[in-house]
């Protein structure tokens, strides 16, 4: 369970990565959101 929400992670942060850099305003939000998203996988990882 936990590899399957690891590649959706990662997935989703490819995708939005892409779209950033067609966006750039969009970085300023994926900052925080990709430290939420850490913050996420640690807390359901342990």
């Amino acid at each position: 369970m936990v590899t399957y929400d690891y590649y959706r992670y990662f997935y989703l942060y490819r995708e939005v990565t892409v779209f950033s850099n067609a966006y750039p305003c969009i970085e300023i939000l994926w900052v925080p959101f990709s430290i939420f998203l850490v913050l996420i996988l640690q807390f359901k990882g342990t």
